[in-house]
């Protein structure tokens, strides 16, 4: 007697009357029968058949129910896993390649091949129906099957270009983003954005920073303090659309800044007002100040609020909301320590901020900038040398 094997992977009911077999095609989710049967009114269940045409014993074995010595039912504990595989397979490229009939491939199966390759080789999806992501995944598996073909020019390519953009890095003037703090080495290929200034001079950016530039009141190269010129801005809306177009994300990823990326976006953001407001800085006089000079520095800034600019109460107000500034007292700026130095820092910043923006008017802002400035060259050298008509000699 023919075996007979009982597969609970498939669809529990007979093919049909006429053919008391099993029913050769699977069964829906949550359902013992396929699309077919389970919508019938009267399904006859192959294991019933089987049981009511062969006097079986009904032997257990194994846990596995034996209705008759040639009647074999699969392993359910198989089961799971071949249906676990059936609803995770990812097509491979000659899968694709050799399909003559679309129906044997499944919309799960193409869209979950599509969310595991997930490449930025990959054209966005937008139509997702079937045969779209059959397509969509020839495209894909087309292309790294002519990169295979043709490896050697591939990176013979790759070197070219990998040569041609160290050399655009090289001529940039400036060594690191501003914003991102990386080296311009580091900068992401797809994120790398360089532009000419009227000096003749090339200076790159993170695209990302370069769109926080232009979001700016008036959008200078913080380097330098030129416009941006008309022709920087064409090259970066057509590297935005042209990322935008392959599905790169062009916007910061705020979880990922650390402490310090925020304290020195946080301190450029505030020297770039001091720019705004017609004066030539560079955020770095600050930063390479030690303890000891920032100490200095806001002992300077509170003698020359307080004293040296012999500003009336009224005219204070004008430049600070209150009149009021530097009340943290000298004595307790002197006694903190070296692990200190950012609480210190970031005091100093909060007055040099509000000296740029909570002035009545553009004027009285100016003047704020000025004085704040006016201490800043006597403790920098730097300054000193690039603002000597601030610099203020004391008898």
């Amino acid at each position: 007697m023919t075996e007979i094997n009982i597969d609970p992977l498939k669809c529990m009911s007979i093919k049909n009357k006429t053919c008391k077999t099993q029913c050769p095609h699977l069964k829906k989710l949550g359902s013992d029968y396929c699309g077919i049967h389970g919508r019938s009114k009267n399904v006859c269940r192959i294991n019933t058949i089987l049981t009511n045409s062969i006097n079986s014993t009904n032997d257990v074995t194994n846990g596995i129910k034996i209705l008759h010595k040639n009647i074999k039912v699969i392993d359910t504990n198989n089961v799971t896993i071949k249906r676990d595989v059936l609803q995770k397979k990812v097509y491979n490229l000659m899968e694709i390649f050799n399909c003559s009939n679309l129906n044997d491939l499944t919309v799960p199966n193409l869209r979950h091949t599509i969310n595991t390759l997930n490449s930025t080789e990959m054209e966005p999806l937008i139509d997702k129906t079937k045969r779209s992501m059959y397509s969509h995944l020839f495209k894909y598996y087309q292309k790294r099957a002519y990169y295979a073909k043709n490896i050697d020019k591939v990176v013979k390519s790759q070197r070219i270009i990998k040569n041609y953009f160290n050399k655009r890095r090289n001529k940039c003037i400036n060594d690191y983003d501003l914003y991102t703090i990386e080296d311009k080495y580091d900068i992401p290929l797809k994120y790398f954005f360089d532009i000419i200034d009227p000096n003749g001079y090339t200076y790159c950016f993170d695209i990302r920073t370069f769109t926080n530039i232009l979001a700016s009141h008036n959008p200078t190269n913080p380097y330098t303090q030129f416009p941006i010129t008309q022709e920087a801005i064409d090259k970066y809306v057509n590297k935005i659309n042209y990322l935008k177009k392959r599905g790169i994300n062009v916007d910061f990823e705020q979880d990922k800044v650390t402490a310090d990326q925020a304290f020195t976006h946080r301190m450029i953001d505030i020297f770039h007002k001091f720019d705004m407001l017609d004066n030539y800085t560079d955020h770095r006089w600050f930063e390479d100040l030690n303890i000891k000079q920032l100490k200095s520095l806001y002992k300077k800034a509170e003698d020359v609020w307080n004293y040296r600019s012999q500003l009336t109460p009224e005219q204070k107000s004008k430049i600070v909301i209150g009149g009021s500034a530097f009340t943290i007292s000298i004595e307790y700026i002197h006694y903190l320590k070296n692990n200190q130095k950012r609480q210190l820092q970031n005091i100093i910043l909060d007055e040099f901020e509000r000296f740029v923006t909570e002035g009545i008017d553009i004027n009285e802002k100016k003047l704020g900038a000025m004085l704040m400035l006016t201490a800043l060259v006597e403790v920098s050298l730097p300054a000193a040398n690039a603002l000597p008509h601030l610099i203020q000699y004391i008898d």
